[in-house]
């Protein structure tokens, strides 16, 4: 009887649906292309390897964050060299889709260090390649150079926590 009445069930569902057949399907959430440029610093008296390190910092943090994929940068920074990008100061807002299309990035992370006397600021912007907008930004503060990681990841949960919320 039990048989009887499941597939009775199931014949209903079947027939509820249309032409439509019952199938497995498997969901997937499309990461997006997440591309982090080399930190700017205007500020000649900060030593480059803190520049250098703060997109090591970002890149820890984004990669804990399911929806990315994480643009290799070495690769993409190879062919940013090529195109002269970096040294003919071309990066700017308007330029932000070429350079996505080019090292194959849905999303652009900039970032700038600077100071404001004893407090070093690092501000980030996400940036959507496709439609050349900002999505977000968020600053991170701190008073040593030394503490710059816990500024950037200040910087990257504000960016991420936004983003989810959003979306949900």
């Amino acid at each position: 009887m039990l048989k009887i009445l499941l597939n009775l069930f199931l014949l209903l569902l079947i027939q509820c649906s249309g032409n439509n057949t019952i199938s497995n399907q498997i969901v997937s959430v499309e990461r997006k292309n997440l591309g982090i440029l080399k930190t700017i610093s205007y500020d000649k008296n900060i030593d480059n390897k803190y520049i250098d390190n703060i997109s090591s910092y970002f890149e820890e943090e984004f990669i804990q964050y399911s929806e990315y994929s994480l643009v290799d940068r070495k690769e993409m920074n190879r062919v940013l060299s090529e195109l002269k990008l970096q040294q003919t100061g071309i990066i700017n807002d308007n330029s932000n889709e070429n350079i996505g299309k080019f090292v194959g990035a849905d999303l652009l992370l900039t970032s700038t260090l600077n100071r404001n006397e004893s407090i070093y600021i690092v501000t980030c912007r996400l940036l959507d390649t496709k439609y050349n907008k900002v999505i977000n930004v968020s600053t991170g503060k701190c008073s040593t150079l030394d503490k710059l990681d816990g500024a950037v990841k200040g910087c990257s949960r504000r960016i991420t926590n936004r983003i989810k919320s959003k979306d949900n």
